[in-house]
């Protein structure tokens, strides 16, 4: 099968070296050098290291572009201002001792999906397209500048170099969805995920505000902060709803609220939409990662969702009906996902600004027994606990 994929970054180069390594298909990765990498998901979660290790990215490769190992999440002023909580990489709340004093000597943990890491996106990209690139077909530097469509889906990607043919397209060019945007898709949200901006951008060490090995949330007044430390500096930024601060103004919050020292010429704004395409497998395209959907950075789950997506289309290539599976699975992981996400804010007990007030109160978390290595159990036995609520399932 000749398989072309349209845009590199970490979709792009992630869905190559996993085809590339586990399969014998022709591959092509078309990227342009003048489109950004967005560059926001440096926090992972477990199952990132089983996915490097099947790719054979090695634990040293990482650490020598800059990246840590992250045993947790902490959320900050979340159920209310002073209130802090872990969610642990742990499956049951009797190893909580056990993760922390692994994370407090930086051990790497001997049981399996007990930590993740925390990496630099843009030289995980280029690691990885240096490492693959002469093992795929072709890796194509050009700009796409039209798509030509039959009954089959695309026929063509004609770039500003050459043009394209393959039996089936990837989809990994972002928000601005080169390939998919020629169908008509059905749009989902979850109307209690409302964030709709970010302040991206990095930070640097202080005597006061050093090196920790988790991603570190704090709850703002028109939303949320992010940081996430590498060996060399942070990644940092600020998500929120413009309906509730204007640009500059979460700016300056976010400036004068990180624990760091934030590189304010390194900021730049951000705008997406939280929402995800019903059917991002459409004819013979295929969308991986934020082109099939976004929600927003909370709970690091951007990339996880890219690399769910990798291995649900690897899996289903030569299946009857691949399609349609593809897109149930992608529906109810999407979906669950969201619907985590959601309770961090319904749950708070926050009123102090219109943003906290904006959203539905409720104290119980229902358990949709939906199977997910990133939100099992015991991520709906944490949060509740946090937050004071019951679960219910």
């Amino acid at each position: 099968m000749r398989i072309c994929i349209i845009g590199g970054g970490t979709a792009g180069w992630m869905t190559a070296s996993y085809l590339s390594t586990q399969t014998d298909h022709e591959i092509t990765l078309v990227e342009s050098e003048v489109i950004p990498i967005i560059g926001v998901g440096e926090s992972t979660v477990p199952s990132f290291t089983t996915f490097v290790e099947t790719i054979g990215v090695s634990e040293q490769e990482l650490f020598d572009i800059g990246s840590i190992r992250k045993y947790a999440s902490q959320h900050c002023d979340w159920p209310e201002k002073g209130n802090k909580w872990f969610h642990h990489f742990i499956f049951d709340e009797k190893d909580e001792e056990e993760q922390l004093t692994w994370m407090q000597n930086r051990a790497l943990p001997d049981k399996h999906w007990r930590h993740s890491y925390h990496i630099d996106a843009h030289k995980f990209s280029i690691l990885v397209s240096e490492k693959f690139s002469a093992k795929i077909h072709k890796h194509s530097i050009d700009t796409v500048v039209n798509v030509e469509c039959d009954d089959n889906g695309i026929s063509k990607v004609i770039g500003k170099k050459e043009t394209y043919t393959a039996d089936l397209f990837i989809d990994c060019s972002g928000l601005r969805q080169l390939l998919l945007k020629n169908f008509t898709n059905t749009v989902r949200n979850n109307k209690n995920v409302i964030n709709n901006r970010a302040w991206a951008g990095h930070a640097d060490y202080t005597h006061d505000a050093t090196q920790v090995d988790y991603t570190r949330t704090f709850a703002m007044s028109s939303g949320w902060q992010w940081n996430i430390c590498l060996q060399d500096r942070v990644g940092c930024g600020y998500v929120f709803n413009d309906k509730f601060i204007s640009d500059e103004d979460a700016k300056q919050e976010f400036i004068e609220n990180c624990p760091f020292d934030v590189r304010e010429d390194s900021l730049r704004l951000i705008e997406f939409e939280s929402k995800w395409n019903t059917n991002p497998w459409t004819k013979n395209v295929v969308a991986i990662g934020l082109s099939a959907g976004f929600l927003e950075p909370l709970e690091s789950q951007s990339i996880f969702l890219t690399q769910m997506q990798i291995q649900s289309m690897y899996r289903l290539l030569d299946k009857h009906n691949n399609k349609k599976v593809f897109n149930k699975f992608w529906n109810i992981m999407i979906d669950h996902l969201a619907e985590y996400l959601a309770i961090h804010y319904t749950l708070s007990s926050r009123t102090d600004t219109a943003y906290w007030r904006s959203f539905p109160k409720t104290k119980t978390v229902t358990y949709s027994h939906t199977y997910s290595p990133l939100f099992h159990a015991y991520g709906y036995r944490a949060i509740a606990k946090a937050y004071g609520a019951k679960v219910i399932g």
